[in-house]
């Protein structure tokens, strides 16, 4: 699988033995020089902020800015994240700053915002040796993946890195840790996840510590865990989609089929998720997994939230929706940090003593492991940083560089096929874009029964001449740079674009080849056709 973009510098440990330092409480350990943590706090979000001014948004980043957009009012929005797939904390956020600033510069300003964040906590209150910390932050995620690419993935990361450093206080302060879940149900299908598996440890944990059997502790313990689990269904519901999707078949699933994935989840255990390893072999990742367990063994609390985490991503992969993009596979790597970090913040250890390793020695195992997952990171992200930087990830802004210099097309209507190329352009561009498939004005795309699944190219070309008629203005057709007779375009969930010779010689006697946008590393890459140019020019 590409990875699309990279980290700016690498940390390689002068020493296995610095790598391997036993554990010290974090007020010893993770805070030495609080002044060095803020320079490199600084100098980490200086590097992102960087990297995403020269960053081209794409559909994927937009969409959610879109729909902010388009609504009157945020009821509206929530009411439309049925069909997204996504809960409503970084809709909330856009919203916020979208009524602030007025400005869809916003989209940044929030991934970069919660990127910096989730980088402060884990700076300064993960309890891990200085070394992991910098490879963690010079990883592909957090350099990249969930910080220059703009969606709700590096707010997850924000709350579940919050969470876990509210662990140690679960006793005494059990609602900031139900907070901190609670939004962490609110940012992605993988954080609710993520949140079940912590209630999961969290109700769990009194069979294994017989210290935390008292009135106290397990009221605060349920109180924190039925929290989240509360805010977990919430969310869900918020976000189950209707019966008209045609992104999932999570209607006609049975019982059975739920039952069978948790088996099958369990038995593949994390090897749907190999590339969040770099790794190019699946059984790599239960192997490193069965290893963590081993080295946990002391902190069952952990083991469950990490087990749960592992079989929750594999049933969410084979029932709902594929997780092999790499924003997806995160989340396993983020649950195997996030497990050992609630291993080395429980002040309250289990009463057993099981397994040859000394909680000593497995340490530093663990950290000679984890900075071995984390420098293969470094790998990535420099090439996705790379790649960003020297390619464009979307041919939106040359199109509104080409449209915004010509005059005749600052007030056209623009089209495209497949549809989705249109999510972009708001970013740039405040033209009208126009749905075909849905025959509406809009900028985002429905995928349900309601976008008609067949299309041809000389019923498309019709009725955006129709369109130009109509209005008495330009329509700008962006369609892929190579078109062939007698074909079929898929252009994504079951939909496709009919190519007939009679629309291709339609296209061409009716419609002028202006430009090209080509090079782009994603599929956005089309040429942009003036539909009616003949009527016009008359």
């Amino acid at each position: 699988m590409n990875y699309s973009n990279a980290t700016a510098s690498k940390q390689h440990p002068s020493s296995l033995e610095s790598v391997a330092e036993p554990h010290l409480p974090p007020e010893e350990d993770t805070n030495p020089h609080r002044t060095k943590l803020v320079l490199i706090l600084f100098s980490y979000i200086a590097l992102i902020g960087v990297f995403s001014a020269f960053h081209e948004i794409w559909r994927d980043e937009m969409r959610a800015l879109n729909i902010v957009r388009e609504s009157s009012d945020f009821l509206e929005v929530v009411s439309r994240l049925r069909n997204e797939g996504h809960p409503l904390l970084w809709y909330a956020l856009l919203n916020l700053a979208y009524s602030v600033f007025q400005s869809t510069i916003v989209l940044k300003l929030c991934a970069l915002a919660s990127a910096a964040a989730a980088a402060a906590i884990f700076l300064f209150r993960a309890p891990f040796p200085l070394l992991l910390r910098l490879l963690w932050l010079a990883g592909f995620y957090p350099a990249y993946e969930y910080s220059v690419m703009c969606r709700n993935y590096g707010i997850g990361m924000f709350c579940l890195f919050a969470a876990a450093a509210c662990y140690r206080k679960r006793i005494d302060s059990p609602w900031k840790l139900a907070l901190c879940l609670s939004l962490a149900a609110l940012t992605s299908a993988y954080g609710i996840i993520h949140v079940v598996a912590f209630a999961a440890a969290l109700i769990l944990e009194p069979i294994f510590c017989t210290s935390v059997r008292t009135k106290k502790a397990m009221k605060s313990l349920y109180f924190a865990g039925l929290t989240a689990l509360g805010a977990a269904a919430v969310s869900l519901w918020t976000i189950f989609p209707e019966r008209t999707t045609s992104v999932t078949e999570l209607h006609s699933l049975s019982l059975q089929d739920i039952l069978q994935a948790a088996v099958v989840g369990a038995l593949n255990h994390g090897s749907s998720f190999h590339n969040a390893l770099v790794s190019p072999y699946p059984l790599i990742v239960p192997l490193v997994l069965v290893g963590v367990y081993t080295l946990l063994l002391k902190s069952p609390a952990a083991i469950v939230y990490l087990f749960s985490v592992v079989v929750g991503m594999e049933m969410f992969n084979s029932l709902v929706y594929s997780g092999a993009a790499l924003r997806h596979q995160g989340f396993l790597l983020l649950g195997i940090i996030i497990a050992v970090w609630l291993s080395r913040t429980n002040a309250l250890a289990p009463n057993l003593r099981v397994g040859p390793l000394s909680e000593r020695f497995a340490q530093r195992l663990l950290n000679i492991g984890i900075a071995v997952l984390l420098l293969l990171q470094t790998v990535p992200a420099y090439r996705a940083i790379k790649s960003d930087l020297l390619f464009p990830r979307s041919s939106a802004a040359a199109l509104a560089d080409f449209v915004q210099s010509h005059s005749d097309y600052q007030h056209a209507v623009i089209a495209a096929e497949p549809d989705v190329a249109l999510e972009s352009l708001p970013y740039y561009l405040n033209n009208s874009t126009y749905l075909v498939r849905e025959k509406r004005f809009g900028s985002v795309v429905s995928f349900t029964t309601v976008s008609n699944p067949q299309l041809s190219l000389d019923e498309l070309i019709s009725e955006l001449t129709q369109l130009s008629a109509k209005r008495n203005q330009p329509v700008l057709l962006l369609l892929p740079p190579s078109i062939e007779a007698k074909s079929t375009i898929s252009v994504g969930y079951d939909r496709t674009l009919e190519v007939s010779s009679k629309g291709l010689v339609q296209l061409n006697s009716e419609s002028q080849k202006l430009a090209c946008f080509e090079g782009a590393l994603t599929d956005e890459n089309y040429c942009a056709w003036l539909i009616n140019y003949r009527h016009l020019k008359s």
